[in-house]
């Protein structure tokens, strides 16, 4: 009898080690199973995060590229009107080099036009809410001064409508006064692009070493 209760007591204590050791066991497994859980979440999280900033470094490099050949074709429209303007007073101008100038700015403006920059460039600032608004600010400035002065200052255009006055040459403007307001719009312009710049160089700084080219 003794022999048997302690075969009892035995099994008992084995099955109870037994029982304890798969509850750990199990346990285990458990944990092990939530941290590659966790581990799988964050790096899906990551990957996501990598491919989101992939993606916005695509698009601001676009527009800063785009941004770029605005510059570019607003650079080539005002040297061609220094150049009818340099070295004469505006009432030494005469019809035939009016012509010319125009005839000229307009070849260069269809080049421009042909390519749809500034729709693409819409498009892109479509991605970044801050960017699109002071594209808009951006905008506005060059299409009064850029696109809209100078056949005032040449007598070519006249604004008569009151709700395009806001575009209208102000009262005793001067050549001088054109030649800043063209600075101030190549500053805006400059200031822009450092401002993609920037944001490119923080999302650089935020991928992981094996994403960083694109």
């Amino acid at each position: 009898l003794g022999i048997a209760v302690s075969a009892l007591v035995a099994f008992i204590v084995a099955k109870v080690q037994s029982k304890n050791a798969e509850i750990q066991l199990d346990k285990q497994i458990k944990a092990e199973v939530e941290k590659i859980k966790i581990q799988y979440e964050l790096e899906q999280k990551r990957d996501n995060i990598n491919f989101l900033n992939k993606f916005k470094l695509e698009k601001l490099t676009e527009l800063y590229d785009l941004v770029a050949q605005n510059l570019r074709y607003i650079n080539k429209v005002t040297l061609l009107f220094e150049k009818l303007l340099r070295g004469k007073q505006l009432s030494e101008i005469s019809k035939e080099e009016i012509d010319i100038f125009l005839k000229e700015r307009n070849i260069i403006e269809e080049e421009y036009f042909e390519k749809g920059i500034t729709k693409q460039i819409s498009i892109a600032t479509n991605y970044f809410p801050n960017f699109k608004n002071k594209w808009e600010q951006i905008s506005y400035l060059e299409h009064k001064i850029i696109n809209l002065y100078p056949d005032q200052i040449l007598g070519t255009l006249t604004i008569k409508r009151e709700e395009y006055s806001k575009f209208t040459l102000p009262t005793d403007y001067t050549l001088n006064d054109y030649l800043e307001d063209v600075q101030r719009v190549e500053m805006r312009y400059l200031s822009y692009m450092e401002l993609i710049a920037k944001e490119i160089g923080n999302i650089m700084d935020g991928l992981e070493p094996s994403n960083r080219k694109v």
